[in-house]
């Protein structure tokens, strides 16, 4: 059986851009929320945010770089073998699980597209951030000038060989995204003992990143 805990709403941090949008909700789960890829957790996580778990979307992660579209058909689906999700849909989380790899939140305030990546190691170095931007603009009409991104914790670049938070920042900017609409919060998973690490552990476990236009 699952291991629930009665209140998670003081296991669950609320992921900062650097300007506030009272549309916009973000967050990343600690570890002591438990497993978010066990179902029964997951809704619970999404219960206490007031999120709506029959129309979450994820995708099947394998550390590559697609980024998949969602639209009301696939609300409350999964999709099969990428790594991010970007949407025009309010009231839809878009959800990626990861312990060590960065979470990236992304979200433009004009076109009103709102973006979620897991980027790993294989991700990054296949330019996964460049690809998001570009997926943003042909397929949400965003103009790369008004997306803010912000980077949840990870790995930092001390404790593994890939500097992921480094290499995704330069992707952005270099697809047009301006260094003051990037946030990082600056928190390492393997130092940290709040969050997963794989490489740490080598655990199974995932925290649950997600961010829904309200």
């Amino acid at each position: 059986m699952p291991k629930l805990r009665e209140n998670m709403s003081s296991s669950i941090l609320s992921v900062p851009f650097p300007r506030k949008f009272a549309s916009l909700r973000t967050f990343i789960t600690t570890s002591s929320c438990g497993d978010a890829k066990d179902p029964a957790i997951r809704k619970k996580i999404c219960e206490t945010l007031g999120m709506d778990f029959e129309k979450v979307v994820s995708c099947k992660q394998v550390h590559g770089i697609e980024m998949m579209v969602v639209r009301e058909e696939h609300v409350g689906k999964q999709f099969e073998a990428a790594d991010g999700l970007v949407t025009l849909l309010s009231g839809v989380p878009l959800i990626v699980f990861v312990a060590d790899c960065i979470p990236i939140f992304l979200y433009d305030p004009v076109a009103g597209a709102a973006g979620i990546i897991h980027a790993g190691r294989a991700g990054t170095m296949a330019g996964i951030s460049r690809y998001a931007v570009e997926r943003m603009r042909n397929s949400c009409g965003t103009e790369s000038s008004n997306i803010y991104a912000s980077f949840g914790p990870s790995i930092c670049g001390k404790c593994y060989p890939v500097d992921l938070e480094g290499l995704n920042r330069r992707q952005l900017e270099e697809e047009g995204v301006a260094a003051s609409n990037i946030h990082v919060m600056g928190l390492c998973t393997f130092e940290d003992a709040d969050f997963f690490s794989y490489r740490r552990d080598k655990t199974a476990e995932r925290m649950l990143a997600v961010i829904m236009k309200a």
